[in-house]
């Protein structure tokens, strides 16, 4: 990424070649070695965190979770699925079969910046949510919602969004 990053921003459809691989655009990385932290969403589609924005989660949904079995396994679950990919220098990353499989990914997926992390959706997929009309309005509502929230409320979210 550059030295002043504002956020992953915009769109970019592309096709996944045969050994599984994606290009991830050139605003979003520094260079070959890039490394990002991939892992499933409830919403079928696959989350994109950098270093910084792995060790931010990490560093949210980890507190307090020492002795809380539910929290364990919540994150055992999120630590089995997730993948560690590094940009070779054409700035591509492989996708393992799980995480392909559990997006719908074929041959199409479109990479969808938001904003503190890179999400990749199935083509149709996408296409399916650019045809819902609602679907500004009810970014901006959610969005709302969780901005009233404190941080212990926005913790329990994100493990229940993890155990789900």
């Amino acid at each position: 990424m550059n030295d002043f990053f504002m956020g992953y921003t915009g769109e970019f459809a592309y096709s996944v070649d045969s050994q599984r691989r994606i290009a991830i655009p050139r605003d979003w990385r520094s260079g070959e070695g890039d490394v990002f932290f991939l892992m499933p969403s409830p919403n079928k589609t696959l989350r994109v965190l950098s270093e910084a924005g792995f060790r931010e989660m990490m560093e949210t949904i980890t507190k307090g979770t020492m002795m809380d079995a539910k929290a364990q396994r919540a994150l055992a679950i999120l630590g089995s699925q997730m993948q560690r990919v590094v940009c070779d220098k054409q700035g591509r990353i492989a996708l393992s079969p799980k995480l392909k499989e559990h997006a719908g990914i074929v041959d199409g997926a479109v990479l969808v910046g938001a904003i503190k992390e890179i999400q990749i959706w199935s083509k149709e997929q996408w296409d399916a949510q650019l045809t819902d009309a609602s679907g500004i309005d009810d970014a901006f509502s959610i969005l709302s919602q969780l901005s009233s929230q404190g941080p212990a409320d926005r913790l329990a979210s994100a493990v229940k969004e993890v155990s789900q």
